[in-house]
């Protein structure tokens, strides 16, 4: 638990993914949210490594209201409507969707698997996303998970150099009515 006056925290993020499939014995799809990992039981859900930076981002528009208020002067009111909610991240831990999407591959990769490079029209990797905020302050306590669904893209394509490779991950965020925000070590009790 926070203390308000003592609330400083390195946040850190743990994220997992789990990809849909068409299996029917088990679905995991928009309409199918996987029960969360445990250390005992993975389930569905994949890391994609440890994660160095991880921020939400809210694309918003705005739009002026006109119109006469109730003093019989007209008035202009901005208002913000977001219109499209991401999920970045990034890590220095290449994972085989890093690849996927690096080379736009329609399937998941599979060792002597042959597939077309740059098969894919989308270039996207539909799943749900698990994200645990911890503070890595505080002996890495969770603080807080999460779960959204949406299409998980790269930012840029993997880069082959001789620094330490960085993959750029974006998940659109597809509203669903399954995602949830569950704060586990968040609020501070109340103090004098």
């Amino acid at each position: 638990m926070i203390d308000r006056r003592q609330a400083e925290i390195i946040l850190g993020a743990r994220v997992r993914i789990a990809k849909f499939k068409d299996d029917p014995t088990k679905p995991v799809n928009a309409d199918s949210l996987p029960t969360p990992p445990t250390t005992e039981d993975a389930g569905p859900w994949v890391t994609l490594g440890r994660i160095r930076t991880a921020k939400p981002q809210l694309d918003k528009k705005t739009s002026d209201i006109e119109g006469v208020g109730d003093d019989g002067i007209y008035q202009t009111t901005e208002i913000s409507i977001i219109s499209k909610r991401k999920l970045l991240f990034t890590t220095n831990d290449i994972t085989p969707e890093a690849l996927q999407l690096t080379f736009g591959l329609k399937d998941a990769i599979a060792d002597t698997v042959e597939q077309a490079v740059f098969g894919s029209s989308s270039n996207t990797i539909d799943c749900w996303l698990y994200l645990e905020l911890t503070d890595s302050y505080r002996n890495g306590s969770n603080m807080a998970n999460m779960t959204m669904c949406g299409k998980l893209s790269l930012t840029n394509p993997l880069e082959a150099k001789s620094d330490p490779a960085l993959a750029e991950y974006e998940l659109m965020v597809v509203p669903n009515d399954l995602a949830k925000f569950t704060s586990t070590a968040i609020s501070p009790k109340p103090s004098a």
